[in-house]
C-alpha cells in the first residue's frame, strides 16, 4: 500500500473520515501509552519496540518511509495570500492583513536577543573571525563558552535549531539512509585525526551514536523531504552491477553448498529472515528507491534510466578540527565550522562529511585480484609443465592484464565522479557556512513560528457562529489546509506550539478545552500594546 498521504485525497477519501481516521489513531496510541504507564514502561521506550522511527528501508519494494515533517515549506507571502483570498469583504482583507504584518513584527521582537546572544557567542569560536579573543579566557571560561553556545544551538529553551525544525540526525537514520548507492559509488571514511572528538563529549549528542563518529566527530541537522531525479545512460554503473550479479551468483551457490554440506535447510533461515508487514500511517510518507542496482536489466543496457533517490531538503553540519601540534595559541584550535546544504541525497550523504580520505582501491577488488592473479598463475605453470602452446599462456596473461585494467579503470573513474560530485556539491549544494547559517537558522525559526500563528488564527477566526474548537479539532483543520489548500502533503502542523503563542499574546481565549479568537481589529490593538510594553 502506498503510504503517501496526498493520496487519500485522490482516492476520493472525505476530509471528514480523514479526520475520523486520525483521532481513532490519536485515542489508540494514547491508550497504548496509558496501558504501557500503567506497567511500569516509558512510552518513549513503546514507541521504540514499536519501530516509529522517523526514516525506516522496505526492502520489498525499495523505498524509504519517512515521518512527516513539522515544517511549512510554504512561503509566507503565498500563504498569506491564498488565506486571504478565501476571506469576503475588502476591510476584513485588510485587518488580516495588519495582523499578519504585526504577529511578524512582535515575534521577530521577541527573537531579537535569542539572535544576539547565539552569534555573539559564536563570534568566539568563527573560524573566519577574531578568534584570538579566546586567547584571553582560560580554559574554564572557554569551556563554559562552548557550552553555552551549544546549548543556544540546539536546546529547546533556546528555540534556534528546535523551532526552526531542524532536528539532529541518528545513528538509525543514517544508517538507512547510506544502505544503498545513489550517484556516488566509492567507500568514504572519515580521518579521525582531523576533527576534535572532545567538541561533543560533554553534550547530549554524544549518547546519538556511542562509539561512532556522528555525535563524537560530527553532528548533522536534518529539515525537510524531497526527491532527487537524474536521467542517463550509467554505463559504468550498469556494467559494476552485471560483475556484482556474476559474483553474487558465485557465492549464493557456494553457500548453498556449504550449507547443504552441514545438513542445514536453506528454507529454514529464509523463514527466519521474513521482514514484518509495511506499517502505513497518515504520519508518514513513502518514497521508491529507483537506482541503477534495482532497476537495471540486461535488455536494458543501451538505455536511458530514470533514477531517484529521497532528499533531505536542508542539512546542517557542526564540528570542529583537531589542534595540530604546530598551534601556538595556548587552547589549541577553537574554530567550530558549520556548514549549510540543500538537496542533499540521502544515499550520497557521505558526501558532506568533512575530513574525508581520498577513496583507495576497495579491500573487494584487492582480494579479487589476488584470487584472480593466483588462479591465472596456477594455469599458466600447468600449462608450461603440460608442454601446451605458447598460445595458451599468453591468452591466460592477456585474461588477466584485461581484467587487471578493468578494475584499474573502474577505480579511476569512479574517482574522477567523486571528484566530479564533490566539486559540484560545493558549487550547487552548499548554501553558506558560519555566521551566515546561523542568521538563517534564526529567520526561518521566525518564519516558522509566524506561519503556525497565522494558520491557526485564520482557522479559529473562520468557524462558523462563533463556534469553539478543540486541539484536536483544530490540528486537523490546520492539516487539511497544508494539505488541500497548498498541496503540502509532507508537512505537519505543530498545533501545541501555535496555540501557545496566540495564548501568550493574548489574541486568543480558551475556554475550559476550547479555543476561540478574538475579532482582528482587538488583535492588532493587544500586539500594539505588547509591542509598546517590550520596546
Amino acid at each position: 500500500m502506498d503510504c503517501n498521504v496526498t493520496d487519500l485525497a485522490r482516492n476520493g477519501i472525505s476530509p471528514e473520515r480523514r479526520r475520523f481516521t486520525s483521532r481513532q489513531q490519536a485515542k489508540r496510541w494514547r491508550c497504548r501509552e496509558q496501558n504501557a504507564a500503567g506497567r511500569g514502561r516509558h512510552p518513549s521506550i513503546l514507541a521504540k519496540a514499536m519501530g516509529r522511527s522517523e526514516i525506516e528501508l522496505r526492502v520489498e519494494d525499495h523505498s524509504i518511509r519517512l515521518k512527516r515533517e513539522i515544517v511549512i515549506e510554504i512561503p509566507k507571502k503565498e500563504l498569506i495570500s491564498k488565506l486571504c483570498s478565501s476571506i469576503i469583504g475588502q476591510a476584513h482583507r485588510d485587518d488580516f492583513l495588519l495582523l499578519c504584518d504585526k504577529l511578524e513584527q512582535i515575534i521577530a521582537l521577541q527573537y531579537r536577543s535569542r539572535r544576539e546572544n547565539l552569534t555573539d557567542v559564536y563570534e568566539l569560536f568563527n573560524p573566519l573571525g577574531n578568534v584570538k579573543k579566546l586567547e584571553s579566557f582560560s580554559e574554564s571560561q572557554v569551556k563554559e563558552s562552548q557550552d553555552r553556545f551549544l546549548e543556544l544551538l540546539s536546546d529547546t529553551s533556546s528555540q534556534a535549531m528546535d523551532k526552526s525544525n531542524f532536528k539532529p540526525l541518528s545513528a538509525q537514520e543514517l544508517k538507512v539512509a547510506t544502505s544503498s548507492q545513489y550517484l556516488f559509488h566509492l567507500t568514504t571514511k572519515i580521518n579521525r585525526k582531523k576533527l576534535d572528538d572532545q567538541f561533543f563529549k560533554d553534550s547530549k549528542y554524544h549518547d546519538i551514536n556511542p562509539g561512532g563518529d556522528l555525535g563524537s566527530l560530527y553532528v548533522i541537522f536534518r529539515r525537510g523531504i524531497g526527491i532527487d531525479r537524474k536521467s542517463g545512460q550509467f554505463y559504468q554503473a550498469k556494467i559494476d552491477c552485471i560483475l556484482k550479479f556474476f559474483w553474487n551468483t558465485i557465492k549464493l551457490y557456494a553457500v548453498k553448498a556449504w550449507r547443504w554440506l552441514l545438513g542445514k535447510s536453506v528454507a529454514e533461515e529464509s523463514k527466519s529472515r521474513e521482514s514484518e508487514p509495511a506499517r502505513t500511517s497518515e504520519n508518514f510518507i513513502c518514497v521508491k528507491r529507483i537506482h541503477v542496482s534495482n532497476s537495471f536489466r540486461f535488455k536494458k543496457f543501451f538505455q536511458k534510466l530514470d533514477l531517484q533517490e529521497p532528499t533531505f531538503d536542508h542539512m546542517i553540519i557542526v564540528y570542529r578540527k583537531a589542534t595540530s601540534l604546530t598551534h601556538t595559541s595556548c587552547h589549541g584550535e577553537r574554530g567550530i565550522h558549520i556548514r549549510h546544504y540543500k538537496g542533499i541525497p540521502m544515499a550520497d550523504m557521505e558526501l558532506i562529511l568533512p575530513a574525508k580520505k581520498h577513496p583507495k582501491l576497495p579491500f573487494t577488488d584487492w582480494i579479487t585480484l589476488l584470487v584472480f592473479f593466483f588462479i591465472s598463475l596456477v594455469g599458466i605453470l600447468s600449462a608450461l609443465r603440460q608442454h601446451n602452446p605458447m598460445g595458451l599462456v599468453i591468452g591466460m596473461l592477456v585474461v588477466f592484464f584485461s581484467y587487471a585494467t578493468k578494475v584499474y579503470l573502474t577505480f579511476t573513474m569512479n574517482v574522477l565522479e567523486y571528484e566530479r560530485l564533490i566539486n559540484k556539491l560545493m558549487e550547487d549544494k552548499q548554501l553558506d557556512c558560519g555566521h551566515g547559517t546561523l542568521l538563517y537558522v534564526m529567520d526561518e525559526a521566525i518564519q516558522q513560528e509566524v506561519k503556525e500563528a497565522i494558520i491557526a488564527y485564520y482557522v479559529l477566526l473562520r468557524q462558523p457562529d462563533e463556534k469553539c474548537l478543540d486541539e484536536e479539532e483544530l490540528q486537523d483543520q490546520c492539516n487539511n489546509i497544508l494539505m488541500d489548500t497548498f498541496q503540502s502533503g509532507t508537512s505537519e502542523f505543530q498545533v501545541k506550539d501555535a496555540v501557545g503563542k496566540l495564548l501568550r499574546l493574548g489574541i486568543v481565549e480558551e475556554r475550559g478545552n476550547l479555543f476561540k479568537t478574538t475579532p482582528p481589529k482587538d488583535a492588532i490593538e493587544i500586539i500594539r500594546k505588547r509591542m509598546i510594553e517590550s520596546i
